[in-house]
């Protein structure tokens, strides 16, 4: 029954502002006319549905809203490869707020969608600045007041961002981003892909995070990753070029969001894999020192990131959200 406890219903929007005509997938649970929300904002290679569990457990007492970030889930690929950036999903996640009136929001951001939260409840002068290059409406930035983010949870993502690490992470994805020819496969090899950075899991529950990863190919009559396999090299390197650019990016800059971070004033949540190779023990101590000084809640036995499905990590988000 639509609105009821635990279900989910799922839509579109249409967004035809950018430099792209696109749709945003949604996948929604909880009473639409709920004022309290929940945005949750996914990983690099994740989708909305792996936020399943938590918008079910949260369904109750929040509207969760979960966007499958363009590339991703059922949302479209983009033809403009390069645009699969930030400033593009930033663009993305407003024009989102504004087509469904959201005026009262947490949100909860994972990896990639960390770092949208981080801009998103920044001053708005500085996301607008960042967002320089893309064609967003003017009602959109007039219309924006960051009041509407109540609190933000941080799920192992820090303000810096370093790319080596990026690449060995995503080198670990590739794992399992081959085809297969049965759900069995892509089940074994995600788990052996992915256990030592999600940490331990019931058996239920690697059937459930692979059937989040994968989708079945009706033409090619196979199970693959659910993503355009452009959102791991947007730039759209020659296969030789990009690996022999791998070797070098220890000499970029890591990408740096304290602008955004410092200026952040609302309740901020921070948690970490105790063996998360993405967010570091010292980088997560001296991000509770600034800005919006979180607190740093770590999982052991967990790296890159906390699936957000065991019952300890959610209830500590609830006591988190019930006090903001």
């Amino acid at each position: 029954m639509k609105g009821s406890y635990g279900s989910s219903r799922a839509y579109e929007i249409e967004i035809s502002s950018g430099s792209e005509n696109h749709k945003l997938h949604v996948n929604e649970w909880g009473f639409a006319k709920n004022p309290r929300t929940i945005l949750c904002l996914h990983g690099v290679t994740q989708c909305s549905l792996d936020f399943s569990v938590l918008a079910s457990f949260f369904s109750k007492s929040y509207r969760v809203v979960c966007p499958d970030l363009v590339g991703r889930g059922q949302s479209s690929w983009l033809e403009n490869k390069f645009s699969y950036q930030l400033p593009f999903y930033v663009q993305d996640i407003l024009l989102l707020f504004s087509e469904l009136n959201l005026k009262d929001v947490r949100i909860i951001g994972t990896s990639l969608g960390g770092l949208l939260g981080m801009i998103l409840a920044s001053s708005p002068d500085k996301y607008i600045r960042a967002l320089s290059s893309s064609e967003i409406s003017k009602e959109i930035k007039s219309t924006w007041d960051p009041k509407i983010i109540k609190a933000l949870v941080l799920n192992d993502v820090g303000a810096l961002v370093n790319f080596g690490d990026l690449v060995k992470l995503n080198e670990e994805t590739n794992i399992c981003s081959n085809r297969y020819l049965t759900i069995a496969d892509a089940e074994k090899n995600f788990k052996l892909a992915m256990e030592s950075s999600l940490g331990p899991h019931s058996h239920s529950e690697w059937k459930l995070l692979a059937s989040f990863y994968t989708r079945y190919d009706y033409e090619r009559k196979c199970f693959k990753p659910h993503y355009d396999p452009a959102i791991l090299n947007p730039y759209d390197l020659p296969e030789l070029l990009y690996n022999f650019t791998k070797f070098g990016l220890e000499s970029i800059p890591e990408l740096n969001l304290y602008n955004f971070y410092d200026n952040i004033s609302i309740p901020t949540l921070l948690l970490r894999g105790m063996n998360s190779q993405i967010l570091g023990r010292k980088l997560a101590d001296d991000m509770t020192k600034r800005g919006p000084k979180p607190k740093l809640v770590e999982f052991e036995g967990v790296g890159h990131a906390p699936t957000l499905i065991h019952l300890d990590q959610l209830r500590i988000l609830e006591k988190f959200l019930e006090q903001n």
